[in-house]
């Protein structure tokens, strides 16, 4: 028997279904609330001494990037936009800073109610992102039944 590739498959449509996607990824929730703790330690950092902002401001944007990454994978359009909120944030900052000619003293107050600001949207971003990866999930489990 000669088998032709290029024929028409036999099988029911059923068994044609392609694998759906794992409903939850851990990465994404995990990552999410590690982001958020690392803002929550930014803005820590930032009352503390203004000048902690050149480490931490760096290190949430790198960890927004990583966040956009893990949720672009799982085409999570809340967690991309949170991810890459932090590296437009940072380089506001920078920009803002920098515009402005502010020294430390100067920019502590200002910038100090931003990063505020900006913790308070980031949890909602954060919720709003694992409560779209738990639809998602809801969505894909519904369709395998």
């Amino acid at each position: 028997m000669v088998l032709n590739p290029y024929a028409p498959t036999t099988d029911s449509p059923e068994r044609c279904v392609p694998v759906a996607t794992p409903p939850r990824s851990r990465w994404l929730q995990g990552w999410s609330i590690w982001h958020l703790t690392l803002i929550a330690v930014s803005v820590a950092g930032a009352e503390y001494d203004i000048e902690s902002i050149l480490v931490s401001g760096g290190v949430f944007a790198l960890s927004g990037i990583a966040l956009a990454v893990i949720a672009f994978r799982r085409g999570n359009l809340v967690a991309i936009f949170f991810g890459l909120s932090s590296l437009a944030f940072a380089i506001s900052v920078v920009v803002l800073i920098n515009v402005m000619a502010w020294n430390p003293a100067d920019a502590d107050r200002p910038v100090c109610l931003l990063i505020w600001g900006y913790a308070l949207g980031s949890v909602a971003l954060a919720w709003a992102g694992i409560r779209q990866e738990n639809n998602q999930a809801k969505v894909v489990l519904a369709n395998n039944e």
